[in-house]
């Protein structure tokens, strides 16, 4: 992309840090990261692939490092919110931070993007799987629980967004650096705390792989009950 070679020429950026959170995925972690690489060496810009291992108890580190990732290890199990900050301190050396899911669910080929429209002068940039509607690999429940959330919080934000969930995300220290206190998941958080900032946010549209289901919660009620936590969490610390 000859857009991204002038821009790598003008040492905008220096270095990209992918980062990918990992509990047991071993099943994903090779296709995940080996796709990673082909959306990321044709454009011939600098960057590495950080896997965080949340404690795994199967082969993930061991296929992440013998794929050329670069492995830090949580001593044990400490769920996505917390690994999501452990990455974080593990990436301080990036200009852009692109984190995506070890399950495969966001494709790698629209990494480019986000990181385009990151240059273009954005904060944080999310790939959002409803913008431009595209078809959605999750179930009818999970799409409209998803579209019910997002109105909350794009109404707490004081900004329209059209996916607030995603994990496929790209932004600058800038936005790493804002303080994050909710256990539970880091998606709408920073969000948050990046609009109150007045930082610049953008969306671009993305397709998904169908994946498993999610681990991090069993229904959209129960989703809705601990983000219901996270938020008063968020508000009482403003």
């Amino acid at each position: 992309m000859k857009w991204l070679k002038n821009l790598m020429r003008t040492n905008t950026l220096k270095m990209i840090i992918v980062c990918i959170p990992a509990h047991n995925e071993e099943e994903n972690i090779k296709q995940v990261i080996t796709d990673i690489k082909k959306a990321m060496e044709p454009n011939q810009y600098e960057y590495e692939i950080h896997v965080q291992d949340d404690g795994s108890t199967d082969r993930t580190k061991e296929i992440a490092e013998s794929c050329g990732a670069v492995v830090f290890s949580n001593k044990e199990n400490l769920g996505l919110a917390k690994t999501f900050r452990e990455e974080l301190k593990n990436a301080k050396g990036a200009d852009v931070i692109v984190h995506t899911d070890a399950d495969n669910q966001y494709k790698a080929k629209y990494i480019p993007a986000l990181i385009k429209k990151l240059a273009e002068g954005n904060d944080l940039v999310l790939g959002s799987r409803f913008l431009d509607g595209n078809n959605y690999s999750g179930s009818p429940s999970k799409s409209i629980g998803n579209k019910l959330f997002t109105m909350l919080i794009s109404f707490i934000a004081g900004k329209k967004f059209t996916d607030v969930t995603t994990g496929f995300r790209a932004f600058n220290q800038k936005v790493a650096s804002l303080r994050l206190i909710d256990d539970f998941t880091y998606t709408y958080e920073q969000l948050i705390r990046t609009s109150k900032a007045n930082f610049k946010i953008a969306e671009v549209p993305i397709e998904t792989n169908a994946t498993r289901e999610s681990r991090l919660f069993k229904s959209p009620i129960d989703y809705a009950t601990k983000a219901s936590k996270g938020l008063w969490k968020i508000w009482r610390d403003k």
